[in-house]
């Protein structure tokens, strides 16, 4: 849908060291979220994802979509930590989970899962990215 403005925003964040979600607002005046919503919504998919993505930073959201928004900034911010190596925090976001019926056993399983595949999740970002 914006191959070339989104091809732009992506040269513009590697060679400006910035953030794409910065470039992204800059060049098109939305950030991913939104335009993600958009291309969701255009994909026909139904309406609880493409809401999700657009209300994800909206924290005063307060439409049926609130509980789905909630668990993907527990699952967003557990992914983080996990990046960046913060493992010791981690149990937090386990307990979190446990508030969308997702047993302490299961959240970890999947975040020990996780963790051992991380350098092959990584290689292969590098690998969809391009570099």
């Amino acid at each position: 849908m914006w191959p070339e403005e989104l091809n732009q925003v992506l040269l513009s964040a590697n060679t400006n060291g910035s953030s794409v979600s910065r470039e992204m607002l800059a060049a098109m005046g939305e950030h991913q979220y939104e335009l993600g919503s958009v291309l969701l919504a255009h994909w026909h998919l139904p309406r609880i994802y493409s809401v999700t993505l657009r209300e994800f930073k909206n924290t005063d959201y307060t439409g049926s979509e609130r509980r789905m928004i909630d668990l993907l900034a527990v699952c967003f911010a557990t992914a983080k930590k996990m990046l960046s190596g913060q493992q010791d925090e981690l149990p937090l976001f386990v307990k979190r989970l446990e508030a969308f019926g997702v047993s302490a056993a299961r959240a970890q399983s999947v975040i020990d899962d996780l963790l051992a595949a991380k350098n092959n999740i990584y290689t292969a970002a590098l690998a969809i990215a391009g570099k």
